[in-house]
C-alpha cells in the first residue's frame, strides 16, 4: 500500500530521474534522496492517498498541495527510505515524516526497518502530459505502455551507465550503453555505439554527451527500459521539455554522511589484502574523491608507507571502493580519511569523516 498525506514542506532535491513505481520499490537504496518524477493514479480513502505496492511496505507521498485531478498524475518529489533515517534525525522534521510514522507504527510501536516504510517528499501533482508519443522521458515512466513497439529516440550517450542514470545494467552485451534526455534514461543493446562520424566507448567518460538517433524495438529487462536497437545515427541536439517546478525552493537537505563501512571503524585483524568499502547517505560526486581521500598507516606508533590506491564510486549504491596496488603492511594502524573537497552532486560537502582499522599478520 502507498500512502499519500498532504504538506507545506520538503527536501531539496538532486538532479532529477523519470522511473516508476516498480523501479522504487525493486531499487530504494538507489533512489534513496534522490528526486524522481513518476506517473501514478492516487485514490484517496479514509484521508489518506493511496496506491497498492507489495505487502509489508508502505510508500508515503508528503504533497506541498493536494492533487486536484483523479486521473493519471506526474508526481515530483524526493524519494526516501525512512528506515535509513536515525529517529532524531532532521530530516525526519523538515518533510513533515513524524505525524505519518506515528500513524503507521502507533505510538510505541518499533522504528520501521529499512526497506520497508518510503517516503517522497516536498511531492507536487500535475495531469500527466501525452503518453502516447514515445520519448526517452515518456519511456522511462511508461515503459510497459511500449514494450514489443517499435520506437525512434533521440538523447545523448552516457556509456555503460556511468552517469548513474539507472539502477542496474540488464547485461545483454558489453556494447550496451544507456542513452539519456531530459530526467529520462534507457538502454540500448543490439548495436554497438558506432556510426558514420562517431565510434564511442561504453566504457570511457571522454564520448559522453554525444547526441544519437536510435530506432529499434521497445522491452523491458527487470522493470528497466531496455531498447533493442536496429539503427543508430549521430543526431542533432533536441529541445528538451522544462523541468522546472515553479515552486519556492525547499531548505537545503542535510550533508551527506557515511552511513556504514567495510572494515566497520576500530575493527581488528583486518587482512593485509583488504579493500576498503563505504556506503553514504547520498548520492555522491564521483570525481570529487580523486585528491581528496588520504590513507596513512602506522606500525608500532612509526609511520609507514602505505601503498597506492584507486577510488571507483558505484551510484547504484551509494559507495566508493578503495581499492590498494599492494598488500597494507602487517600488524598496521591504518586510518582513511575523506578531505575537504567531497561533495554531493549538489555541491553539498561531506562531514569530516574519518576510518580507523587494523591489520593482522
Amino acid at each position: 500500500m502507498i500512502v499519500l498525506a498532504i504538506s507545506t514542506t520538503g527536501g531539496q532535491a538532486l538532479a532529477r530521474v523519470a522511473t516508476t513505481r516498480a523501479l522504487l520499490m525493486q531499487n530504494p537504496l538507489f533512489y534513496h534522496s534522490r528526486s524522481i518524477a513518476l506517473i501514478d493514479s492516487p485514490r484517496l480513502s479514509n484521508g489518506v492517498w493511496k496506491l497498492p505496492v507489495e505487502a509489508g511496505k508502505t510508500l508515503v507521498l508528503v504533497f506541498r498541495t493536494a492533487p486536484t485531478s483523479d486521473g493519471p498524475l506526474e508526481i515530483r518529489g524526493t524519494f526516501v527510505d525512512v528506515g535509513r533515517f536515525a529517529p532524531d534525525d532532521s530530516r525526519i522534521t523538515a518533510y513533515s515524516l513524524q505525524p505519518i510514522i506515528q500513524s503507521i507504527i502507533g505510538p510505541s510501536g518499533a522504528w520501521p526497518a529499512r526497506d520497508t516504510l518510503f517516503a517522497i517528499v516536498n511531492a507536487t501533482a500535475a495531469p500527466a502530459d501525452d503518453q502516447n508519443s514515445p520519448s526517452i522521458r515518456v519511456i522511462a515512466m511508461a515503459p510497459e505502455k511500449f514494450d514489443g513497439k517499435p520506437v525512434t529516440v533521440r538523447g545523448r550517450f552516457r556509456g555503460r551507465n556511468l552517469m548513474g542514470d539507472l539502477p542496474s545494467w540488464p547485461r545483454q552485451s558489453q556494447s550496451d550503453f544507456v542513452l539519456q534526455s531530459a530526467d529520462g534514461a534507457l538502454w540500448v543493446t543490439g548495436v554497438k555505439p558506432k556510426g558514420k562520424g562517431f565510434d564511442l566507448d561504453p566504457g570511457a567518460r571522454r564520448d559522453i554527451g554525444r547526441w544519437l538517433e536510435v530506432s529499434g524495438t521497445m522491452a523491458v529487462a527487470d522493470g528497466l527500459p531496455m531498447l533493442h536497437a536496429r539503427t543508430i545515427a549521430s543526431a542533432a541536439p533536441d529541445d528538451e521539455m522544462s523541468l522546472a517546478d515553479n515552486r519556492p525552493v525547499a531548505p537545503p537537505m542535510p550533508p551527506p554522511v557515511v552511513n556504514f563501512s567495510v572494515p566497520t571503524d576500530g575493527e581488528t585483524d583486518i587482512a593485509p589484502g583488504t579493500s576498503v568499502q563505504v556506503q553514504f547517505s547520498r548520492d555522491m560526486k564521483a570525481e570529487t574523491f580523486q585528491g581528496h581521500v588520504r590513507v596513512t598507516c602506522t606500525v608500532s606508533g612509526a609511520s609507514v608507507p602505505s601503498p597506492a590506491f584507486t577510488t571507483t564510486y558505484r551510484p547504484g549504491s551509494l559507495s566508493v571502493e578503495i581499492r590498494f596496488a599492494d598488500k597494507l603492511p602487517r600488524f598496521a594502524t591504518v586510518v582513511v580519511e575523506f578531505l575537504p573537497g567531497v561533495t554531493a552532486p549538489d555541491g553539498t560537502p561531506l562531514q569530516p569523516a574519518k576510518l580507523t582499522f587494523s591489520t593482522g599478520g
